[in-house]
């Protein structure tokens, strides 16, 4: 298997920058305008906080590389090159966030860790799929416990069967 490089799509990029910037800038600008005693420079203070460290996080991203090798996931970026080597994974976990009551519109996140390194990656991520079929493979292999809610996330996702259903 020869190595993948992926990296974060630039749509999703470019949305990120965009949230995350007009947050930042708008909330700056009323922090700069009301009164430092007032409560309401104290939630300006954190709206801007918040919206810094997801502008900072999305830069992280912009920069980020990762090769998905028969080895192991090297991540490359501004903060330097790690790798979690498969042989060394000890920690899988993979869940659903849902933004509606019927579970229809939300994502994947995908948690993995090993050898001191860790790594968190959303299914609008271009090499979603791969790396999670290569991590699941490498979690079997390593007999590494999951939760429930991995295990139902890796059914839907088609990584596991689906149980028979029993009857009442």
């Amino acid at each position: 298997m020869s190595d993948q490089v992926f990296r974060w799509p630039h749509s999703a990029i470019v949305a990120d920058y965009w949230r995350s910037g007009t947050g930042f800038a708008l909330s700056a600008i009323f922090l700069v305008l009301v009164p430092p005693p007032a409560i309401a420079s104290v939630f300006f203070l954190a709206l801007t906080a918040i919206f810094g460290l997801y502008l900072a996080q999305t830069i992280l991203r912009s920069r980020t590389t990762l090769v998905l090798g028969p080895d192991g996931l090297t991540i490359s970026g501004i903060l330097g090159t790690d790798t979690i080597r498969w042989d060394a994974l000890d920690q899988f976990a993979l869940r659903y966030y849902t933004l509606r009551r019927d579970k229809e519109a939300g994502w994947m996140d995908l948690k993995l860790a090993g050898g001191g390194t860790k790594v968190a990656l959303d299914d609008r991520f271009d090499g979603f799929r791969p790396i999670l079929e290569r991590a699941w493979e490498a979690a079997r292999t390593r007999d590494l416990g999951i939760s429930s809610s991995t295990y139902a996330n890796l059914t839907a996702a088609g990584l596991l069967p689906k149980s028979p259903s029993r009857s009442r």
